[in-house]
């Protein structure tokens, strides 16, 4: 199943500095879980958008409560420097298990 984690500031941001100008040591943590996430198959693209302030995560998980529970576990989520929300899709078109509508 996938499903698109929506990532902003949360209350621990500074305002007024881009992601990577927030705490080092979060964004360091952060960045490793995303890559365990990428590296076990279940992040399937992810990243900071250009404006500095806001991302995503495209995941493949059987639910999206297990989705959810991994973007929580996030050690910049947990201190609250990020916070997410979620959308479960249905994809139409999916180049990465080769899905294509046929309507």
């Amino acid at each position: 199943m996938r499903s698109l984690a929506l990532i902003g500031p949360g209350p621990g941001w500074t305002d007024g500095r881009p992601v990577f100008d927030q705490d080092p040591r979060i964004l360091g943590e952060h960045l490793g879980h995303m890559r365990q996430l990428f590296d076990s198959n279940v992040l399937l693209f992810g990243g900071p958008a250009h404006d500095g302030q806001s991302g995503i995560a495209l995941l493949d998980t059987p639910s999206l409560e297990q989705a959810t529970a991994l973007i929580e576990d996030d050690p910049a989520v947990r201190a609250g420097l990020f916070e997410s929300s979620f959308r479960r899709l249905t994809p139409s078109s999916d180049s990465f298990d080769g899905t294509r509508s046929t309507r």
